[in-house]
């Protein structure tokens, strides 16, 4: 696998808001959910993107991988709403990191985590509102 290959494709991404209630039902932190594709990342930019959480809700991606002297540290991009949809002039900055790979671990699956912020105010929703993320690689099929 190229280490672009790992980002790229599939994943079902689930957002949490941060909430330290360790009483509050576990649905009730939902703040969103969909299906993050990745497609063609060349030199370290993700040229084509798209996190679509149904019903016509999407937003497009662009971003680039983070690097120090060691090779890709982390994730970052933006999503754009879509113009002419409900989601026109929604933007939201992300930031990830690949989970530890376990030795010998069985069954651990290709993750990332991080997090993500509401960088433009849209409906009633206002900008600055952070939360956290956590996207499962989905098998390519």
């Amino acid at each position: 696998m190229t280490e672009y290959e790992f980002y790229e494709g599939s994943w079902a991404y689930r957002s949490l808001h941060d909430d330290p209630d360790i009483q509050k039902p576990f649905n009730d932190l939902r703040f969103g959910a969909g299906i993050i594709t990745f497609g063609q990342i060349a030199y370290d930019q993700i040229l084509d993107g798209k996190l679509d959480m149904g019903g016509g809700y999407e937003l497009l991606l662009r971003g680039e991988l983070l690097r120090n002297t060691g090779g890709i540290v982390g994730i970052r991009w933006t999503g754009t709403g879509v113009v002419g949809t409900d989601t026109e002039g929604w933007v939201y900055d992300y930031h990830g990191e690949r989970t530890h790979e376990w030795p010998g671990a069985t069954d651990q699956a290709d993750v990332i985590v991080g997090s993500v912020i509401r960088t433009v105010a849209h409906g009633d929703s206002p900008a600055g509102y952070a939360a956290t993320f956590y996207m499962v690689k989905q098998a390519d099929g």
